[in-house]
């Protein structure tokens, strides 16, 4: 197992359920936050990115190279289709413009 898929599952956690990656109405403040835009994350040493871009599509760079899934938001849930599977979650805008998942992981903007 690659292990930029390893902390896959923990990225997830932010996760499809529209397929154009777009908000429904009175959260696309969240869909424009995440458009056209990068986050990563650390862990275990590591550093993940992952770009959201228009159209559902999602862009993953870690140590193990790059992989593409899809991604779609609805109200606050964000969903993810990655090479291990499907996983949905809720999203905010955190404080320092990252993203922060339901279960407490941020992900930073990346630089």
């Amino acid at each position: 197992m690659h292990m930029s898929f390893k902390i896959l599952p923990v990225l997830c956690a932010i996760a499809l359920a529209t397929p154009t990656g777009v908000a429904a109405e009175g959260d696309a403040a969240i869909a424009e936050h995440i458009t056209g835009n990068s986050f990563e994350m650390r862990r275990m040493g590591m550093r993940m990115q992952m770009t959201f871009l228009e159209g559902g599509t999602l862009s993953m760079q870690g140590p193990m190279g790059e992989r593409s899934g899809s991604w779609s938001l609805s109200g606050t849930e964000l969903c993810l289709t990655t090479p291990r599977g499907d996983q949905c979650g809720t999203v905010s805008v955190a404080a320092n413009g990252g993203l922060t998942m339901g279960n407490g992981q941020t992900l930073n903007p990346a630089n």
